[in-house]
């Protein structure tokens, strides 16, 4: 039971990583520089690999934010986290003396995995020349200058009938206090509005149909 229960958290930790590399690699650069490496801390050793205080807030990054918010031992948490860096770097060791690189559906997963990163760096580079803060500003600008200027939506209803005859006993229903959207209900052939008591939705003097007025 506890190989088992061990198993589960490690699974669950190798799904972490992948998720903290995808989301981590989308920008421009792939990875740290080594000089940056260099005056990093070393929070741990697995078998002469260290793990650095970095890799420790950039999977705590990736973590939901619901469980970062509901661990009020910070200590507790960074503890965590960092057993769960090590223990992906031991399943990581044994995975490679097995093997399992060579297997033919491992391999195309992860050149899958890798040209998904080169993609999502490539269009995160891009996208950084075209979102520019002017750029922003400007199609701010216009959408502003473009939204019109009376906000103002009227919320219409309508019982649409095929008899002008019955429109007109419709018509004095209502001028006697009949309940508009229970005669809509009954009485219109546009079932779709019927269902909502004659409702055709929300409309700006602009869009609204001429024979409504």
């Amino acid at each position: 039971m506890k190989r088992y229960s061990r198993f589960l958290r490690l699974t669950t930790a190798l799904m972490s990583l992948c998720a903290f590399h995808l989301s981590a690699y989308t920008a421009p650069a792939f990875s740290a520089k080594e000089d940056a490496k260099k005056k990093d801390v070393v929070v741990a050793k697995v078998n002469g690999s260290d793990i650095y205080l970095s890799d420790v807030k950039k999977l705590e990054k990736a973590l939901p934010k619901q469980i970062v918010q509901a661990s009020k031992d910070k200590t507790k948490l960074f503890d965590a986290v960092r057993s769960q860096l090590i223990d992906i770097k031991l399943v990581t060791e044994n995975a490679k003396k097995s093997g399992i690189e060579k297997n033919a559906e491992v391999k195309a997963a992860i050149q899958q995995a890798t040209e998904q990163v080169i993609i999502q760096a490539y269009l995160a580079n891009e996208m950084k020349k075209f979102l520019t803060e002017k750029a922003v500003k400007e199609a701010y600008d216009k959408y502003v200058a473009d939204f019109p200027k009376d906000k103002t939506e009227i919320k219409a209803r309508h019982i649409l009938v095929k008899e002008e005859s019955t429109a007109k006993k419709l018509i004095k229903e209502l001028q006697d206090g009949a309940d508009f959207m229970k005669l809509a209900r009954q009485h219109s052939i546009d079932k779709v509005s019927a269902a909502e008591g004659g409702s055709v939705g929300y409309f700006t003097d602009e869009t609204m149909i001429p024979e409504f007025y």
